[in-house]
């Protein structure tokens, strides 16, 4: 209670917290919220991405990615994946016929930087070649 002049001042104080301690609460209530939902949405489906890159690393086929309806970044990440997994599965088939003794093939390049299928398709050539003279020595031609 304070005095001033013959008029009494009742100060009442109330139990409620300060306006800027309220804001502050808020917002650390809406960081939490954008951190959960960023996990939601990015991190947890990057580190799928991340166990399905250590799936095809390990040589299994993927065929579908549960990512690859999203729209977004992530779901083209995905179909890569995918499309890698793909591409390593059709090399390996032919290494798997080439090593049985089936020559015949043609390698699709996928671009002018297509180290393994240059390497491939010259792998076979060459075999094909060698393959080619020993018929002949076998059929008695030395020549």
């Amino acid at each position: 209670m304070c005095q001033g002049e013959g008029y009494v001042y009742i100060h009442e104080q109330k139990n409620q917290p300060p306006l800027e301690e309220i804001h502050i609460l808020f917002l650390l209530c809406f960081c939490a919220v954008i951190l959960l939902v960023a996990h939601v949405v990015v991190a947890k489906p990057i580190t799928y991405l991340t166990d399905i890159g250590e799936r095809v690393l390990q040589g299994t086929p993927i065929h579908t990615i549960k990512l690859a309806n999203r729209g977004d970044e992530l779901a083209l990440l995905a179909m890569k994946l995918v499309h890698i997994s793909s591409y390593l599965q059709e090399v390996s088939e032919v290494a798997e016929r080439v090593a049985t003794g089936r020559l015949k093939h043609e390698i699709q390049r996928r671009s002018k930087r297509d180290t393994l299928s240059l390497a491939l398709q010259d792998m076979l050539t060459y075999l094909q070649t060698v393959a080619m003279f020993a018929s002949k020595i076998a059929g008695g031609d030395l020549t």
